[in-house]
C-alpha cells in the first residue's frame, strides 16, 4: 500500500489519495443539494410535516 517508501512521500499515491477525497465531497455535496431541491415537492405532494420531511432528508443522505 503505499504512503511512504524508502522514506519518501509517493506523490502519485498521494495525489490519488487527495482527488477520490475531493470527488467523494463534490458528489456528497451534489446529493444534498439534490435533496434539499426536492423537499418543497416531496412537502406538497406527501403531505408531510416538518419532522417527516427532516426525516426523510436524513434518511435519504445516508442511503447516498
Amino acid at each position: 500500500m503505499g504512503g511512504v517508501v524508502n522514506g519518501k512521500i509517493n506523490l502519485r499515491y498521494l495525489i490519488f489519495l487527495a482527488a477520490t477525497a475531493a470527488l467523494g465531497g463534490l458528489l456528497f455535496g451534489f446529493d444534498i443539494a439534490i435533496i434539499t431541491g426536492a423537499g418543497p415537492f416531496l412537502t406538497q405532494r406527501f403531505q408531510l410535516n416538518d419532522l417527516s420531511l427532516g426525516w426523510l432528508s436524513v434518511r435519504s443522505c445516508s442511503a447516498a
